[in-house]
């Protein structure tokens, strides 16, 4: 009886073992361009095959980069230090919620010279920086156990986003500093969908034989109990 009872169990774990996991990723860009600004991506909505896949989780990723020209003049009488700030936000939200967010920023330091009577943001009291870049990575995951937002990404069609990338430049240092900032920031976005599919699929070859040979030894048992 051990011997059946370990066959029956065997057996089970193999068929229970046939519904899989699965993921579904739908990804894209936003190039960059002048802060700030909105755009909305379409992203196709989890298909649960009438209820024979089930959706376990949306994972959501943002990459954000951001792309900063800078000048700044120190027009004090004498020498100061002048530092750069510039935050930036890239985000997506849904319906007036943001999802997820990635936040680059920058800050740079420079010792500036008096003033030399020119406003060129170059020269002893002046600096212009070309090509500044960085870049910062969010990620947050929406889990089962949130009902409410799951049912919102399962259907037909397309669920709207709405991607957004917002700047806010500043300095410190002395009295009398003029300052330029041109921003542009750009995204790359990853929209997964983790799932379970609860459809009974084809046993790999091996694991058929496995229930053959299970019901050619059963089988004997039976008569011989009959």
């Amino acid at each position: 009886m051990k011997a059946a009872k370990f066959n029956i169990a065997l057996a089970t774990m193999l068929v229970a073992g046939a519904a899989h996991a699965g993921t579904i990723t739908h990804s894209g860009s936003i190039a960059q361009m002048t802060t700030d600004w909105e755009q909305l991506i379409s992203v196709p909505k989890f298909d649960d095959l009438d209820g024979a896949r089930q959706l376990q989780s949306v994972i959501l990723e943002v990459t954000g980069v951001l792309d900063v020209d800078a000048g700044v003049e120190n027009q004090d009488a004498g020498r100061t230090f002048v530092t750069l700030n510039i935050d930036a936000e890239l985000a997506l939200s849904l319906d007036g919620e943001q999802l997820v967010m990635a936040d680059p920023t920058m800050s740079q330091t420079f010792l500036m010279d008096a003033y030399d009577l020119m406003l060129d943001f170059d020269g002893t009291s002046g600096v212009t920086l070309n090509g500044m870049v960085t870049e910062a990575t969010a990620l947050e995951t929406r889990m089962r156990n949130m009902t409410d937002h799951l049912e919102t990404w399962i259907g037909d069609g397309n669920i709207e986003l709405l991607a957004s990338a917002t700047a806010i430049a500043s300095h410190n240092g002395g009295g009398n500093i003029t300052t330029l900032f041109m921003t542009e920031a750009g995204l790359d976005w990853r929209i997964s969908y983790q799932f379970q599919d609860l459809r009974i699929v084809p046993l790999p070859g091996g694991a058929g034989l496995a229930l053959a040979g299970l019901t050619g030894v059963l089988a004997p048992r039976r008569r011989r109990l009959a």
